[in-house]
């Protein structure tokens, strides 16, 4: 079975112009391009109708206007998602959307959704608010979700905290988000997230920014001693186990993001070819999926309920095969390995 990972739509009600059959791009206060609107993303027909003719049994369906959002929008995507889940049975499953600094009534919102809704992961940005996966605001939020045993997809932020550097050329989104998840997957390691936190998965995006081929370097710098910074408060502080041990029992990424290079996928699969994954883990994240996804007799859909997603494991990553619609209708073609953002 192929599941879309990267699969998002804005409710009608979240966008306040018409786009008609235009693709409406917004900046931010730094002039770098940041969120485009299109008809598309409301038309789950046609999400549909792209997902067959793709060979894509089912979407993991987010939404951009309720990742790291307020209350009210984010209220919105989660009903409107789980109402998806009701007109168009096995196609889509839905996402928690809560912003990890909204307080006792974002985490009121999360329970929600687990118990009353159903959902079994949970969405949010790459950094939000001027604040990093590290900062110990996001504590509260860490907890409730390893409490309710919930996923974490971490997706880049559509708009940086800081984009001032990328000032030209569209950088902010074809590098800055990139780069974006790179640190935030080094800062979940490093901060300790995982240790005080061991049952936790996190699913980041884009490969993790495309991370793997920076893994040499990154290791590397684990050693304090060697590079001078052991005992420094912010620059000397390592995880409890080897930077690996995380991304193999505690992560997992998706295909998602690369415009169809494949290039960027031979890349994770090279890197560190001796290593071993974890199933077990891959496994976990797919039955939390399939606890939600109904059966043939439940749905009336074409295929019996698979015993599991499909998976590729590399060697120091595991990878969720993504396979995604290009979201623009403008641009018709289907990709089979990434989409873009």
């Amino acid at each position: 079975m192929i599941v879309d990972f990267q699969h998002h739509f804005t409710p009608r009600e979240l966008i306040k112009d018409d786009p008609g059959d235009r693709l409406v791009l917004h900046y931010d206060e730094n002039g770098a391009p940041s969120y485009t609107v299109h008809a598309l993303l409301y038309d789950l027909d046609e999400h549909i109708r792209m997902m067959d003719t793709a060979g894509i049994d089912a979407a993991w369906l987010t939404s951009a206007a309720g990742m790291s959002a307020d209350l009210e929008p984010s209220k919105l995507c989660n009903q409107k998602a789980k109402q998806a889940e009701r007109d168009y049975p096995g196609r889509f499953i839905g996402a928690a959307h809560v912003h990890p600094f909204g307080g006792p009534d974002a985490l009121k919102e999360l329970n929600r959704c687990r118990h009353e809704l159903g959902f079994q992961g949970v969405v949010i940005t790459s950094e939000a608010d001027g604040k990093f996966l590290d900062a110990p605001g996001y504590e509260p939020f860490w907890s409730e979700c390893d409490k309710l045993g919930m996923f974490v997809f971490v997706h880049p932020a559509l708009k940086l905290n800081f984009s001032s550097q990328f000032d030209g050329y569209d950088t902010a989104r074809s590098v800055g988000r990139e780069f974006s998840l790179i640190m935030a997957t080094i800062r979940l390691i490093n901060s300790g997230v995982f240790d005080r936190h061991p049952g936790l998965i996190v699913h980041v995006a884009h490969l993790a920014g495309g991370i793997a081929s920076m893994l040499g370097r990154v290791r590397s710098y684990q050693d304090n001693s060697f590079w001078g910074t052991a005992g420094n408060a912010r620059h000397g502080v390592t995880p409890k186990r080897d930077f690996d041990y995380y991304l193999q029992h505690n992560m997992v990424f998706d295909t998602a993001g690369f415009c169809g290079a494949i290039g960027s996928v031979k890349t994770a699969l090279v890197e560190n070819w001796n290593k071993e994954s974890d199933p077990q883990k891959a496994a976990a994240v797919a039955d939390a999926i399939y606890s939600i996804y109904p059966t043939a007799e439940e749905s009336g859909n074409r295929k019996e309920r698979p015993a599991s997603v499909r998976w590729t494991f590399f060697p120091t990553m595991t990878v969720i095969g993504t396979i995604c619609c290009c979201r623009w209708p403008a641009r018709s073609r289907l990709q089979t390995i990434s989409a873009k953002n």
